[in-house]
């Protein structure tokens, strides 16, 4: 029996994806002994090292677990893998690739020593009820770029291990302090965001919304991300009709110690200290150079004003 392939697989539910973010927090926070999870970008699937248990027929042995997130989760029970290549660190007679159904409780549980009972070179497939919470982790770096679902995916490079936990360190950290003004939508991309903004009192926004897309490179931090907005964007000196920002803390200013908070009070902050709602004078030029699909990050910028 093989997993269930990316392109199979329907999108996770927002209450899903809610429910995952939520286990992940608690995860990092207590996580469980003998258990480490391996950190990538997809959120629909994770891959959990199972570490044998001391005083139990599995001590030393080490397993990995893959569990496939259905699109209503956790309505719908996850399914639960014991990869091919997982057996080849252990040894026992069983078929090396079972699908277990997984028991729907307020955490997901797994048990090695429970989860096999060994008659006769069988084995059966037993989940016992007991509490563990399993982390978030994802496809290998080498095959996550197959798994993603962005339509632009086949363009980016996967994530790096460190892009991935500094991600990671960001999202609980948003999610524990958020940005005034900002509101993270949650998707099962992490190596996409995008991020609704609300227009400061007072201002010539006020009350206004837009949303931004983040798209990070495979080597953040020390790489800047790709910031853009959603047409229709805000009507700004320094804003292109295509999105496009003119800020250069996101291309020659860039730093590894800023975060997306960051930036995020930074677009807030120009947006605040607009005193007229226009586009920029090349506006039309610009985004006709653009159609091809040209990143703003290719561009050539030239920071001349920074009052607006």
């Amino acid at each position: 029996m093989t997993s269930p392939s990316a392109s199979s697989r329907k999108a996770l539910s927002k209450i899903a994806c809610n429910r995952l973010q939520k286990e992940l927090m608690e995860w990092q926070v207590n996580p469980p002994a003998g258990f480490k999870h391996k950190v990538t970008d997809n959120l629909q699937r994770w891959v959990i090292e199972v570490n044998g248990a001391p005083g139990t027929l599995y001590a030393n042995e080490i397993y990995q677990l893959q569990v496939d997130f259905p699109e209503h989760y956790p309505m719908e029970a996850p399914q639960i893998f014991l990869p091919r290549e997982s057996f080849a660190r252990g040894n026992h007679p069983c078929e090396p690739h079972i699908a277990f159904p997984a028991i729907i409780t307020e955490s997901l549980t797994v048990d090695l020593g429970s989860a096999f009972d060994y008659k006769q070179s069988e084995c059966t497939n037993v989940f016992p009820h007991q509490s563990l919470d399993l982390a978030l982790s994802l496809l290998s770096p080498e095959i996550v770029q197959e798994a993603m679902t962005s339509p632009s995916a086949s363009s980016r490079k996967a994530l790096s291990k460190i892009a991935c936990n500094r991600l990671q360190k960001e999202l609980m950290e948003w999610q524990v302090n958020p940005p005034a003004g900002f509101k993270h939508k949650v998707t099962d991309n992490l190596q996409r965001w995008v991020i609704e903004v609300n227009g400061a009192p007072g201002t010539l926004y006020a009350n206004e919304i837009y949303q931004l897309q983040v798209d990070f490179p495979e080597h953040y931090p020390m790489e800047a991300p790709q910031v853009v907005f959603i047409p229709p964007a805000p009507l700004h000196p320094h804003i292109y009709s295509n999105g496009h920002i003119c800020l250069d803390i996101l291309y020659d200013s860039w730093s590894p110690a800023m975060t997306v908070s960051s930036i995020c009070i930074s677009i807030l902050s120009m947006l605040s200290s607009s005193t007229v709602k226009q586009r920029p004078t090349d506006n039309d030029r610009y985004v006709k150079n653009c159609r091809n699909g040209r990143s703003p990050k290719e561009t050539r910028w030239w920071f001349h004003d920074d009052k607006v």
